[in-house]
């Protein structure tokens, strides 16, 4: 059985079209892999002002990778179980750095945005201040060199008649390096305590923005936000889901760190899609109709191996080839990941989404790869059988890309819970995992227990391809040929 296996790997491999298609694809991916790992994505603002980052001890860092490299090392004082005692140490830590920091203007950058009378403006901006001198106060701020673009952080307050100007110290450099680094963002425009200020002193959640520690450290603030998010019709549902998730909340430890690379890395899951289906359809799409074609199944069926043999070694080898294929594709970017990013925080929680908080990058990648490897699995055995059915390669690719392609312009009139068995959706986890009126829910109803729509989803396939495979041994083993 095994050099009947090798034999039908090699027959597709021997396809030049199939060899150039397989290859192109893991090439593909790592190009695509290589090009999407771009430090871009960091708002350095670098060349919009000449204010140069620093570290805390005032040493410059001169491009993206030494910002990266200094955020990191920064956080991994961090990088522990999330728990109210390192929420204090976060915030004792990032107030004595701003206190630190913002002792002194820097006299030079602040006359050149605000004029010599600059002490004046601040002093007159802790009061009440009218709608035209804040115009001018913040026209000021937006021409400054030192100001960061491409928006400005001044901003007035009609109501209250007050208005926040972003001061310049001499640590200017340190300070944004360090809101970066705590707040995510280099001003905090959005979080002013204190009058004449773009920046303020942390202290509680709403002034930090939904920092991912705070929620993690508080399970009760977590559940609430994550909770009240949730608006479905379905009330039975929403009660069950309410309670599963609850109680996931409730038995999770969540760990904190940096995650950036993280971030950076399931992006490159994402570069995943229907093409790395369509390469299994194209591959497998000739196997059952070659010896058709070649009229060598007249051949085959006599032989002593016999067509249900040769049918259990090509269903065999299509598989083979079709994970292996995939599997490589993960490797590629595994290895262009871990060539330009830091991926020593597999087991801290993710913080794009709430919900997703909930797991670790360590437990969604594997998720990631169980749901690719089900969508191959789902097309190399839908394939095969049309393949094995019809007889004919063009068929068998039409009705494929049709399959692969479908979900992504049916969401308009088909419901979720029907796109989630397809092999498309699959390779976004998000729709398995977030409860939402575009996702749904993550767990159905069965008996009127939860059950993870990922684990029906793969049960029902895995039960579809044995049914499907038996038929076909079954035929097999009853194959004859007509004369032609």
């Amino acid at each position: 059985m095994m050099r009947l296996i090798l034999n039908e790997v090699k027959k597709i491999l021997k396809n030049k079209l199939n060899l150039f298609v397989i290859l192109a694809m893991i090439i593909g991916m790592g190009i695509v892999s290589y090009l999407n790992l771009s430090p871009e994505d960091i708002p350095l603002y670098l060349d919009q002002t000449p204010i140069v980052l620093k570290t805390f001890d005032g040493k410059e860092l001169k491009n993206i990778e030494e910002v990266k490299a200094y955020k990191h090392e920064i956080l991994s004082k961090y990088h522990k179980k999330a728990d109210a005692s390192l929420w204090e140490q976060y915030k004792k830590d990032y107030n004595n750095y701003y206190k630190e920091f913002t002792k002194q203007y820097n006299d030079a950058m602040m006359k050149k945005t605000y004029g010599k009378d600059y002490l004046d403006i601040f002093n007159k901006i802790k009061g009440q201040v009218s709608e035209e001198d804040a115009n001018k106060y913040m026209s000021m701020e937006r021409n400054s060199p030192y100001s960061i673009s491409p928006s400005s952080i001044s901003d007035y307050n009609a109501e209250t008649k007050t208005v926040i100007l972003p001061a310049f110290y001499e640590k200017q450099g340190e300070l944004y390096m360090l809101n970066y680094i705590y707040r995510g963002t280099y001003d905090a425009s959005y979080v002013s305590q204190a009058q004449g200020s773009g920046d303020a002193l942390l202290t509680d959640y709403d002034e930090f923005y939904n920092n991912p520690l705070y929620y993690m450290s508080h399970k009760d603030k977590l559940e609430e936000s994550a909770l009240s998010s949730i608006e479905m019709k379905n009330s039975a549902l929403k009660t069950l889901n309410l309670n599963q998730i609850k109680q996931t909340i409730k038995n999770n430890d969540f760990v904190f760190g940096d995650t950036s690379d993280m971030e950076q890395f399931i992006g490159l899951l994402t570069k995943f899609t229907f093409f790395t289906l369509l390469v299994s359809a194209i591959v497998l799409a000739n196997s059952f109709s070659i010896e058709n074609h070649n009229k060598t199944d007249q051949v085959i069926v006599p032989s002593k191996t016999g067509y249900k043999n040769i049918t259990i070694a090509k269903l065999t080898a299509g598989f083979l080839v079709a994970f292996t294929t995939v599997l490589l594709q993960l490797l590629v970017v595994f290895m262009i990941a871990n060539l330009k990013l830091n991926l020593d925080s597999w087991d801290c929680s993710m913080t794009e989404e709430i919900f997703l908080s909930m797991y670790s990058y360590k437990e969604y990648t594997l998720l990631f790869i169980g749901l690719l490897l089900l969508a191959t699995f789902v097309i190399s055995m839908l394939t095969m059988a049309l393949s094995f059915f019809t007889k004919n390669q063009f068929i068998t690719i039409i009705i494929m890309f049709l399959f692969v392609m479908t979900p992504y312009f049916a969401t308009l009139f088909l419901p979720v819970d029907i796109l989630r068995f397809t092999p498309s959706i699959m390779l976004e986890p998000n729709h398995y995992l977030i409860p939402n009126v575009y996702y749904g829910f993550p767990y159905l109803s069965v008996f009127s227990h939860a059950l993870m729509w990922k684990n029906f989803i793969t049960m029902f396939w895995l039960l579809c391809g044995v049914v499907l495979i038996a038929v076909m041994l079954v035929k097999a083993k009853r194959h004859y040929v007509e004369n032609r």
